[in-house]
């Protein structure tokens, strides 16, 4: 497992019960050099014991303004550095004390990708795959994941984040999780159910988050914040302005974590205002060291729902995998919004394939399509890059469907994803150019 400050060892209701804040780890843009590490707290107030350890302090805006308790939601966010290669302590509040692990630059690194989690019922489906056992439904069933997976170096979502609209599901599901897994970096980036409710802006309504809450609550470093650290997001886009979206800058990063990069953007803005952006991603990533693999993090699979045009993830591939920094190969696509766990289509006869579709995290899709539960899982040394993909359960199909969760979390939390490859199937195994 990751090691770090005691905190670290804690479960998510000793950590609960010890008054531990609700803290996110991100790694910082790149633009901010490798060391750079956003730290973000919400919390339901403006404390002095918090608000003295960050440079931005200010209640939500525009939306996710309460807590479940009724409190006011507060943010505090700043950056930090911290030294690569060793757990750098860093004060969240009170006496808690995160670890902070960020790998060597340069160095191979494990992680997961997944996209559309979903733990409660409410305007979407999710999976449930015994309602006679509490411990069957996907609120108890994600958080037990990805708390046996703490010892990754990331976990990307890609979009459509909880399927939330106030804040309460999100909130209730990181407080599931253990302070090691709230330490895992986490990149996300928004998908249609993040902007409107209903996933669709012709159907927006005032119920509608409009990004809002995610960005806050998930506390990226993003391009908003490049040119004044002390306000890492543009809120002046007021939702309630017939649904003005925040501004572009907002959702996009890029950034390393040891040998492995990463491009995230919203698929809901429009090709002509992100384009500047891609550029200046893929001119720090030839400036070097160069990545092995760099993962660009998008939502929609295809047009539409709220997709600007050329803004789905094998469209922007195309034009991004032509860049310099970009161009060498090592660039890979990444999606959600349609709920399966696959190779891209598109990729799959161009094996070794270079795109791949994760929307099965728990939403419930069609009968006659996709309801799989699971995720990828990453790995990189100096000379092998390998992706296997992990079908947890099932919940429909022949003989009633498959689930091997609990064996296979068991297997997880004995022995780390990396002792339990057996399970999974090798999307990706090949080897990386020593120039990298």
């Amino acid at each position: 497992m990751r090691e770090g400050a005691v905190l670290l060892a804690l479960s998510a209701a000793a950590a609960a019960a010890a008054g531990v804040p609700d803290f996110k780890v991100a790694r910082g843009l790149g633009a901010h050099g490798y060391n750079a590490v956003r730290i973000s707290v919400v919390n339901t107030g403006n404390d002095s014991d918090i608000s003295s350890l960050f440079s931005y302090n200010q209640p939500f805006q525009h939306r996710w303004l309460t807590s479940t308790d009724n409190g006011t939601r507060w943010l505090h966010s700043t950056l930090v550095n911290v030294t690569p290669g060793a757990v750098t302590p860093v004060a969240v509040g009170g006496a808690s004390t995160v670890g902070v692990r960020l790998p060597l630059e340069g160095a191979g690194v494990s992680g997961v990708l997944m996209g559309d989690p979903c733990t409660e019922p409410g305007f979407v489906g999710c999976i449930h795959f015994n309602s006679s056992d509490p411990n069957a439904t996907m609120a108890l069933r994600l958080p037990r994941l990805l708390n046996a997976l703490a010892d990754v170096d990331f976990r990307a979502i890609l979009g459509d984040n909880l399927y939330d609209t106030d804040g309460g599901i999100t909130e209730r599901f990181f407080g599931r999780l253990t302070p090691a897994a709230r330490a895992v970096f986490q990149p996300t980036v928004p998908g249609n159910h993040d902007f409107w409710r209903d996933g669709l802006p012709v159907a927006k309504s005032t119920k509608d988050q409009f990004g809002n809450g995610f960005l806050q609550y998930y506390g990226q470093d993003v391009m908003a914040g490049k040119a004044n650290l002390a306000v890492p997001y543009d809120l002046s886009a007021n939702p309630d302005d017939h649904g003005a979206l925040p501004t572009f800058s907002n959702f996009f990063f890029y950034n390393k974590i040891g040998n492995v990069g990463f491009i995230g953007f919203s698929g809901a803005h429009s090709e002509a205002e992100s384009a500047s952006a891609f550029e200046e991603a893929c001119s720090y990533f030839e400036q070097g060291p160069q990545p092995a693999v760099i993962y660009l993090m998008g939502h929609w699979n295809t047009e539409g729902l709220g997709c600007s045009p050329g803004m789905h993830s094998s469209a922007v591939f195309s034009r991004v995998a032509k860049l310099q920094g970009c161009n060498h190969g090592t660039l890979r696509y990444t999606m959600g919004h349609d709920h399966c766990n696959r190779p891209a289509d598109a990729t799959v006869r161009a094996a070794p394939p270079v795109g791949f579709l994760l929307g099965g995290a728990g939403v419930r899709g069609n009968f006659m399509g996709c309801n799989t539960f699971g995720f990828a899982y990453v790995s990189t040394t100096s000379t092998r890059e390998l992706v296997v993909g992990f079908e947890l359960a099932s919940p429909y199909g022949t003989g009633g469907g498959m689930d091997k969760y609990d064996e296979i979390v068991a297997c997880f939390e004995a022995h780390g994803a990396a002792g339990c490859l057996h399970y999974g199937t090798v999307w990706r195994n090949t080897s990386i150019p020593s120039h990298h």
